[in-house]
């Protein structure tokens, strides 16, 4: 039965691409496709990936879903305000005037090719694949017991390496937040030698999740290290990158109810609720970030608030700026390959070679805008919109890039089949970790990632493996003495 559902999938996916390619063919037409229409387009084309994949999968918490959830937002987000809703904020910088209508239309048929083939690369790995076998559930459970132990000694020593660089750079960011606001990070910015003491930082969050999943049996220690890491990284949404600390939130509560407990449905719908509270706090620290530190906006934090709320809509503000990775991705099209080269590559091989590359001099050098086409293009405008990872595919492949994403939607389905046929708890903690950085490319790039395998996945396995084999030794000497 699944797999005539799959099968169903490919051929509606392969005929909405056909759709496409022809709607597309016809872009000389002016009168005919317009920005509103490649906007309804997109977005419909969105949703289908969306909810065709939970109808296969009967769930939305899978890697794969939750990145198209995230790229609904944050590839569209501007333009469903806009072109949809016809609301745009009067507050806000336009960068539109950095590119064509034009422009904007094409990125919108690229995110739907690019979804489209990520879409075509998840299903056919799921036609192909063999399901994990599971069977020996004793077995399966005393090794459980045994992996549990082993992750919280792997946890304890995580947290006792980065405990004082994770506070202290807390302490540092919330400092130069609530006096000077978001421009305040920048001036925390380390290079050289002495950006190795922020390197080990993400060492902290692996290890809460490793102690959030070893203490899943332990209720009262496990929920402590479930709010306290919500809290934690929830608090930083106040600094003004929002971003990153909110995927930080969303990726504790997929890692909970993936490995720990199913939350509720109830929770669920609570948390939906939340959202318009959410919003507005978001949008107040929108307002607020580049010009005025935390102090000065608490203090008239109740005026602030009630003129976001009567003033604006702080819900479609949100989304308005959430959802602005429409702009780099049409200015790559404008100036890639017009005015800057096709990289071919480049920057996926720089970032792979950016995992030995240390910069020991005392500030930023040009590696890091040879490998970060988002950081290159935001010079070459003069506007530090950010980026996407669709972004950073055609500045390499052009239209080809296409062909990558059916390779990244092969290894997302991978990454499904291991969460859901998991033989051990190790590879859902590494999971959930990964998480982290590869979210956030859908409003950044993909040549972090190489990094985040090897500076802090791999030695987390290692030490984790290493913790593992003297456990198992210790545990054949105590049966040769019995």
């Amino acid at each position: 039965m699944k797999n005539k559902k799959i099968l169903v999938n490919i051929i509606l996916t392969l005929l909405i691409l056909l759709a496409i390619v022809l709607i597309h063919w016809q872009l000389g037409s002016n009168n005919i496709i317009n920005l509103k229409v490649s906007t309804y387009i997109g977005v419909m084309v969105n949703l289908f990936c969306i909810i065709s994949t939970i109808t296969i999968e009967k769930k939305l918490t899978s890697p794969y879903t939750i990145f198209q959830i995230f790229s609904l937002i944050f590839l569209y987000g501007l333009l469903i305000c806009e072109q949809i809703l016809n609301f745009k904020p009067n507050d806000m910088f336009d960068l539109s005037i950095l590119v064509t209508e034009e422009n904007e239309i094409l990125a919108c048929f690229l995110i739907m090719y690019s979804q489209l083939f990520l879409q075509l690369g998840v299903i056919a790995e799921k036609l192909i694949s063999k399901k994990e076998s599971n069977n020996d559930k004793n077995s399966k459970n005393n090794a459980e017991k045994l992996e549990k132990a082993v992750l919280r000694k792997t946890g304890y020593v995580l947290i006792i390496i980065s405990f004082l660089p994770a506070i202290y750079d807390f302490i540092l960011n919330l400092r130069a937040a609530i006096v000077y606001g978001y421009s305040g990070l920048s001036q925390n910015a380390t290079y050289g030698f002495s950006s190795i003491f922020d390197k080990l930082v993400p060492f902290f969050q692996m290890g809460l999740y490793l102690l959030l999943v070893g203490y899943k049996d332990k209720k009262n220690m496990c929920k402590f290290i479930f709010f306290f890491t919500i809290i934690f990284y929830g608090v930083q949404i106040l600094f003004g990158n929002r971003g990153i600390p909110l995927i930080a939130v969303v990726v504790t509560i997929w890692l909970y109810h993936t490995a720990v407990k199913k939350i509720a449905p109830k929770i669920l719908i609570i948390c939906c609720i939340l959202i318009l509270p959410l919003s507005i706090l978001i949008n107040v620290i929108r307002e607020v970030r580049v010009s005025y530190g935390i102090k000065d906006w608490i203090n008239n934090i109740g005026e602030i608030v009630k003129n976001s709320v009567s003033d604006n809509n702080p819900i479609l503000e949100s989304i308005y700026e959430m959802g602005g990775a429409i702009y780099p991705t049409a200015y790559a099209i404008k100036v890639i390959p017009a005015e800057v080269d096709y990289k071919y590559g480049k920057n996926y091989l720089l970032g792979i070679l950016s995992v030995v590359y240390i910069n020991t001099s005392n500030s930023a050098t040009n590696f890091a805008n040879e490998m970060n086409i988002a950081a290159e293009m935001s010079e070459h405008s003069g506007a530090p919109f950010g980026g996407s990872y669709i972004q950073e595919a055609y500045a390499n492949f052009g239209w080809f890039s296409v062909i990558f994403f059916f390779i990244i939607g092969i290894i997302l389905e991978k990454i499904n089949i291991k969460i859901e046929y998991r033989k051990n708890l190790i590879s859902i903690v590494l999971i959930a970790y990964f998480l982290n950085p590869f979210l956030w490319t859908v409003r950044n790039v993909m040549v972090t990632l190489p990094r985040e395998l090897v500076w802090y996945i791999l030695p987390t396995y290692l030490l984790y493996r290493l913790i593992m084999n003297g456990e198992k030794k210790k545990e054949r000497s105590e049966c040769i003495e019995k």
